[in-house]
């Protein structure tokens, strides 16, 4: 209201006055001997340029913004959750504030506003997919695919909830406290089933993997329901996808290399796929002949590695419930390890304000327990007010 007044009263003043910025005479050139030549006014008469509009103008907008931002600022620190969290704090601790009728009912005020403009968490988390088998004919999609954006955003299935929270719970602090590294290992069972390379990093075993998850959900009968163990493995793995192409500085990787390895991955997926129709009458048939195209016509090694990978889960002996129930391990042990070596608090703090992320909250819960690795801890103590 305030910056309503002040914009209308300066309109008003300076429109009224007609303040001009530029004033000059009028002048003629007159010859009086050979090439000399004399400057005189004619008249007494002045001619003005622009108006002092022009400039209030662009001064108050601008003025005006930094008025807006800053609202929104304190408004968002206001009515966020870590100043209510430090409200109720204060509150337990202090008998005088227990006492104040006057701080009893701002705190309450401040408890029961929420900020329309923040963005909070929804409890969802994107989903990116490298081998897009049939992808959609809708316009939105198409602009979504153009500008690189990701594919959707699901709400987070329960099973996915309850299998990131039992690994928090089990032996995974003292084994990320002593490693500090993503898992490098797929085993089912007490049997290895591959070795992820170390030096290249925890994108790309995430790649790899997504792409052996994507072969394995196609062995599945379209009749068939999905298990937890597959709707835990498969949401887990696209969101990680989604990580490595759209959120790379939230891994423990260098950033540049990660985008640039997703983007090369999929340019060529999308090459193999390109003028090759694998729908056929069988999911089993379908399966085999994406296997085929992709280790005769891929050339990056993810994605060679990715079907070779999906291969061996398909010919597991014991089944594919075993496959998913190895899959969902490996998946929950990487996002939760990917969220305890990832020091990079600006970004998270970055991804809070954006509606937070699922690897944020899990961030900040193992900050909080303890169950992050030792550069990561020390650079979160220094910010504890992020957490």
């Amino acid at each position: 209201l305030f910056v309503i007044t002040f914009l209308v009263t300066t309109f008003r003043g300076y429109s009224a006055l007609d303040y001009e910025q530029i004033y000059c005479h009028p002048l003629h050139c007159h010859p009086v001997s050979g090439s000399t030549y004399t400057y005189r006014s004619e008249s007494k008469a002045e001619v003005s340029f622009g108006r002092l509009l022009f400039d209030v103008l662009p001064v108050c907008l601008l003025g005006t913004l930094g008025v807006l931002v800053e609202a929104r600022e304190i408004a968002s620190y206001i009515c966020s959750n870590w100043t209510k969290v430090a409200l109720i704090c204060g509150y337990v601790k202090h008998t005088s504030w227990q006492q104040s009728p006057t701080i009893r009912k701002c705190i309450g005020h401040v408890l029961h506003t929420r900020c329309k403009l923040l963005d909070r968490w929804e409890d969802k988390m994107y989903q990116c997919s490298i081998l897009v088998l049939h992808p959609s004919r809708n316009p939105i999609a198409l602009l979504r695919r153009i500008l690189h954006l990701p594919d959707l955003k699901m709400k987070i299935p329960r099973a996915v909830n309850a299998a990131v929270l039992d690994v928090v719970r089990m032996n995974q602090r003292n084994k990320l406290r002593n490693n500090g590294t993503t898992p490098r290992q797929l085993q089912v069972g007490s049997d290895l089933l591959w070795t992820f390379h170390e030096a290249k990093g925890a994108a790309d075993a995430m790649l790899v993997c997504h792409v052996a998850t994507s072969i394995l959900v196609m062995t599945r009968s379209r009749e068939q329901l999905p298990s937890d163990h597959e709707i835990v493995a498969t949401h887990l793995s696209r969101y990680c996808a989604y990580l490595v192409a759209c959120c790379p500085k939230l891994l423990p990787d260098d950033h540049v290399w990660c985008r640039s390895l997703y983007k090369a991955v999929k340019k060529d997926a999308g090459r193999v796929l390109a003028g090759h129709d694998i729908t056929v009458s069988s999911s089993e048939a379908e399966h085999r002949r994406l296997v085929e195209l992709l280790r005769a016509r891929s050339k990056h090694q993810v994605l060679k590695d990715g079907a070779e990978l999906g291969q061996r889960l398909a010919e597991l002996p014991e089944g594919e419930e075993v496959a998913w129930k190895a899959l969902a391990g490996f998946w929950t042990e990487m996002i939760v390890s990917v969220a305890a070596t990832c020091d990079n608090i600006d970004e998270h703090v970055e991804a809070v304000a954006r509606g937070g992320e699922l690897v944020t909250l899990l961030w900040a819960l193992l900050a909080h327990v303890g169950s992050v690795d030792d550069d990561t801890a020390a650079a979160t103590h220094g910010a504890p007010d992020v957490v």
